[in-house]
């Protein structure tokens, strides 16, 4: 699972930050209390699930919906079965193929399920795929997390495209076609009510002669309960998570910073009549350490608030002042100014208009759980995505195309940044980074689109911050050897305990030699190591940050 354990942890930043919200005003039904599980075995496997085809958007989620979801187990032609366990999956194909002579897509969508006595809820889910590509172009693949609104159609908290290469969300990597994996996503408490909705989209109707998309073992579960022999409320000594004892040793506690020990294999060699040398079990890595600091921050209250951004427009123009004095809901959150896109009074010039603020260079290096967030107003012709458009883009280095690009907007937004409130209220958006990306500047583009309707007062944003939990860097495994009179064997080559060996990988994941966690292409690392990475992370944040 490639990058997972990054994947998971940027999840839980994300659910700790989100905006919550239990929303579902319209769904009357009862909730089911987590934990929750399904196999989809059994007589009525899918009591509680209804189905959406969101080419007919007009008919709400039903039981009744047709759709290709089906859970059976065919077709039993499909490369690493067509289940994981049991006899069954929820699956999304005709029986044979997705092959319908059109473009097709559907939603199966979970019962109602409360995760709102849950400390650290998490969704996990058994997953396989046959389709016409690895990638997210065609035959896409997404899982959802939100509600049903007033109207019955499905609002999200989180979206996330699963795929072997180029997924987005926080649901980890798929592994290889016709292989089955697990995706996790961590969830917040503070959404209460929420049903989960995978969707299939084949986008096109060319090369759909496949078998289409299995999901199994679906649980939503406290995140303790995922690892092997730990109770979910014990906490070892130290607050975090011990490693399997290998050869007799008694794990201790984490080292400083907070990490979790590296799972290396204590160093072999058969001493010849001396004394056996036992390996140092602590690997190497970078893991999280302390509580989350201020990497970058900005208020636009002066000259300095704004060293180093470059503002861009011209006759309407990003600033940083507290204008129009008029601006539904105050033209600042926090005085006396914000960075807002006007000329004083709307954005008005007659013409088609367009400009974009772009800050300073801001380093993600040596933090985990970057976060950006800020406050946001505006008073546009519509609080759609048509016109007078708001995007958040981010770069990273020096490169011209961006790394994340997120329109922001009261309805049909992007669920990077997550939905504007109504016109003329500030609120906050939270976006999470990947600190994989560096260096990178963050820029705010508007963009009218046309030449109408365009005296109103514009975009401002205010209180902006960049946030990341400082890592610490845990000492190289170290391999023993034996000692006194006999020749010493030594460990094989791909040893686990050799420092430097093709395998020294720590549980913190990272490169040969037990070094800091990389997401080097098809570095492999076991589920059970995962889940002790991500609860010591847990814990460690429960014992801080009540949610």
């Amino acid at each position: 699972m490639q990058g997972f354990v990054v994947s998971l942890m940027i999840a839980f930043c994300f659910a700790l930050v989100s905006c919550a919200g239990g929303g579902g005003g319209g769904d009357t039904a009862v909730p089911i209390s987590a934990p929750y599980t399904q196999e989809f075995d059994g007589a009525n496997p899918l009591e509680g699930w209804l189905f959406y085809n969101p080419s007919n958007p007009n008919t709400p989620p039903a039981a009744s919906v047709s759709t290709l979801w089906a859970a059976d187990g065919s077709p039993a032609s499909m490369q690493g079965g067509a289940f994981s366990s049991g006899s069954k999956s929820l699956n999304y194909n005709n029986g044979v193929s997705y092959a319908m002579g059109s473009t097709n897509k559907g939603v199966a969508i979970s019962p109602k399920i409360n995760i709102g006595a849950l400390s650290f809820p998490v969704l996990a889910f058994k997953c396989n795929y046959e389709t016409e590509t690895t990638g997210t172009q065609h035959d896409k693949r997404f899982v959802k997390v939100g509600f049903l609104g007033s109207n019955g159609q499905p609002t999200y908290h989180y979206e996330g495209q699963v795929a072997t290469t180029g997924g987005t969300g926080s649901a980890g990597t798929c592994a290889a076609m016709g292989t089955w994996h697990e995706h996790v996503v961590i969830l917040n408490p503070s959404w209460g009510n929420i049903r989960v909705a995978f969707a299939f989209d084949t986008v096109d109707a060319y090369s759909n002669n496949f078998k289409g998309w299995f999901v199994d073992d679906f649980k939503i579960v406290e995140a303790t309960s995922l690892i092997p022999g730990v109770p979910p409320e014990e906490e070892p000594p130290g607050g975090g998570i011990p490693p399997p004892s290998e050869g007799g040793e008694t794990p201790g506690d984490n080292p400083p910073g907070g990490g979790t020990p590296g799972g290396g294999t204590p160093g072999g060699g058969t001493s010849g009549g001396g004394t056996s040398g036992g390996g140092n079990s602590s690997g190497g890595g970078t893991s999280a350490g302390g509580s989350s600091t201020t990497v970058y921050s900005s208020n636009f209250d002066d000259t300095a608030a704004t060293t180093g951004w470059t503002l861009g427009g011209t006759e309407v123009a990003w600033a940083a002042d507290a204008t129009p004095a008029s601006f539904p809901g105050g033209a600042y959150k926090s005085g006396p100014s914000s960075l807002n896109y006007n000329d004083g009074t709307d954005y008005d010039n007659g013409q088609t208009n367009s400009g974009a603020a772009q800050s300073l260079v801001i380093n993600l290096t040596n933090y985990a759980e970057t976060v950006l967030k800020f406050q946001c107003n505006y008073q546009t012709e519509t609080a759609g995505p048509q016109f007078d458009k708001r995007i958040v883009k981010v770069y990273s280095g020096s490169g011209t195309t961006p790394v994340l690009s997120a329109q922001v907007a009261s309805t049909g937004g992007s669920a990077a940044a997550g939905p504007c409130a109504a016109m003329g209220t500030w609120h906050e958006h939270t976006i999470v980074l990947d600190p994989g990306w560096g260096g990178i500047t963050i820029e705010f583009l508007f963009d009218t689109v046309d030449n109408y309707d365009n005296n109103k007062a514009g975009w401002a944003i205010d209180d902006l911050s960049v946030t990341g939990t400082p890592t610490t860097t845990g000492g190289g495994g170290t391999s023993g050897g034996g000692t006194g009179g006999g020749s010493e064997t030594p460990p094989p080559a791909n040893d686990p305990g050799v420092a430097g060996s093709s395998e020294a990988a720590s549980s913190d994941g990272g490169s040969s030699g037990g070094g800091c966690f990389g997401t080097t292409a098809g570095l492999s690392i076991s589920a059970p190591w995962i889940f002790l990475v991500i609860a010591s992370l847990f814990l460690g944040l429960r014992r801080r940050t009540p949610l």
